[in-house]
């Protein structure tokens, strides 16, 4: 009767180990589905107002005051990568998200947030969080209507020429790389693009009659 107990319960044993092996790999699975679904949700946001300007857009420029009473444009950050997000007064989620901004990424990207609100609300936030970075004001969603984009906090990815390459949801650091590994497939995306419209509008008889004159 001992000999059947011992075998019972090694079965049982072995039985546990399986189905505890069988849930952790369906909690991974779970866990990348999650991140696919929010990687999906961050770079092609469909609700009214969270669309924004598509890539390959130029990006509208700007001069807005700072909180600290500099006046800073756009156009003073040229031939760098911009993050440049949209947040207002009163949102927890954009309150939450502009201290994570201050986390560095794997590539060099220069960070620029626009409020909509007062100055003094925002000199209060910057009391209590250090920000690595310039915040603008802006007033009746001025910038934010040039961009097409209403909802915050949101962000979009501006290359070195100037152009969006990339929009949408950030409510953690981890939706802004979302957003830079977007922008840098699009950017592969299109200079390959554009390597084959530059083939398929070579003429090779140009070639040809070139060095036909060049013989003569």
């Amino acid at each position: 009767m001992g000999l059947v107990w011992q075998i019972l319960i090694v079965g049982l044993t072995i039985a546990v180990g399986g189905l505890a092996f069988l849930l952790l790999g369906l909690m991974r699975r779970v866990e990348v589905l999650s991140w696919q679904l929010k990687h999906i949700q961050t770079i092609t946001p469909k609700r009214k107002g969270r669309e924004g300007h598509k890539p390959g857009t130029k990006a509208p420029d700007f001069t807005l005051p700072a909180v600290d009473g500099r006046e800073i444009s756009l156009h003073d950050y040229a031939g760098q990568k911009i993050l440049l997000v949209f947040t207002q007064d009163g949102c927890g989620p954009c309150h939450a998200v502009l201290p994570e901004l201050n986390r560095p990424f794997r590539e060099k990207v220069q960070v620029l947030a626009v409020n909509n609100g007062v100055r003094e609300n925002m000199e209060s936030f910057l009391e209590k969080h250090a920000l690595n970075y310039s915040v603008l004001l802006q007033q009746s969603l001025s910038v934010s209507k040039r961009y097409e984009v209403l909802a915050t906090p949101f962000a979009f990815v501006i290359n070195e020429e100037g152009r969006v390459c990339a929009a949408g949801v950030v409510s953690n650091h981890e939706h802004a790389t979302f957003l830079l590994d977007a922008a840098n497939q699009w950017e592969q995306e299109s200079h390959a693009s554009n390597e084959v419209e530059n083939e398929d509008h070579h003429d090779p008889s140009m070639e040809v009659l070139t060095e036909a004159v060049a013989a003569d």
